[in-house]
Protein backbone atom coordinates (compact mmCIF):
# COMPACT_ATOMS: atom_id res chain seq x y z
CA UNK A 1 0.00 0.00 0.00
CA UNK A 2 1.40 3.46 -0.68
CA UNK A 3 1.67 5.82 1.49
CA UNK A 4 -0.41 9.40 1.62
CA UNK A 5 2.16 11.51 0.35
CA UNK A 6 0.69 14.62 0.60
CA UNK A 7 -0.69 14.16 4.38
CA UNK A 8 1.03 11.47 6.47
CA UNK A 9 4.77 10.96 5.07
CA UNK A 10 7.81 13.10 5.52
CA UNK A 11 9.21 14.15 2.22
CA UNK A 12 12.97 13.40 1.35
CA UNK A 13 15.54 14.16 -1.11
CA UNK A 14 18.32 12.39 -2.28
CA UNK A 15 20.62 14.08 -5.07
CA UNK A 16 21.23 12.01 -8.08
CA UNK A 17 24.44 9.84 -7.67
CA UNK A 18 24.33 10.46 -4.48
CA UNK A 19 23.52 8.01 -1.04
CA UNK A 20 22.97 10.66 1.49
CA UNK A 21 19.02 11.31 2.05
CA UNK A 22 17.83 14.56 3.13
CA UNK A 23 14.72 16.07 4.43
CA UNK A 24 13.05 18.70 1.81
CA UNK A 25 10.13 20.36 2.09
CA UNK A 26 9.74 21.07 -2.23
CA UNK A 27 10.60 18.97 -4.95
CA UNK A 28 13.20 19.09 -7.13
CA UNK A 29 14.15 17.92 -10.55
CA UNK A 30 16.67 15.09 -11.62
CA UNK A 31 16.42 13.61 -8.01
CA UNK A 32 15.32 10.68 -6.06
CA UNK A 33 11.72 11.65 -4.05
CA UNK A 34 11.51 9.49 -1.11
CA UNK A 35 9.04 9.26 1.00
CA UNK A 36 8.39 7.66 5.04
CA UNK A 37 5.86 5.95 5.65
CA UNK A 38 4.05 5.49 9.17
CA UNK A 39 5.99 2.15 10.11
CA UNK A 40 9.37 4.79 9.24
CA UNK A 41 9.79 2.85 5.73
CA UNK A 42 11.76 4.79 3.12
CA UNK A 43 9.34 4.52 -0.06
CA UNK A 44 11.78 6.04 -3.26
CA UNK A 45 10.96 7.05 -6.76
CA UNK A 46 13.33 8.88 -9.43
CA UNK A 47 12.02 11.83 -11.99
CA UNK A 48 13.60 14.21 -14.00
CA UNK A 49 12.48 17.95 -14.62
CA UNK A 50 9.56 16.97 -12.83
CA UNK A 51 7.97 19.88 -10.79
CA UNK A 52 5.44 18.57 -8.16
CA UNK A 53 4.25 15.26 -6.65
CA UNK A 54 1.41 12.83 -8.18
CA UNK A 55 -0.23 10.18 -6.69
CA UNK A 56 0.07 8.06 -10.08
CA UNK A 57 4.22 8.47 -9.29
CA UNK A 58 5.14 4.57 -8.76
CA UNK A 59 6.96 4.04 -5.56
CA UNK A 60 9.05 1.70 -4.81
CA UNK A 61 10.95 0.35 -1.66
CA UNK A 62 14.36 1.64 -1.08
CA UNK A 63 17.02 -1.00 -0.51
Amino acid sequence: MRPNVFTSAKFYYQAAGTETWEKRNMPGTSCTFGFEDELGNVLYTKCYGYKGISRDMGLTWKD
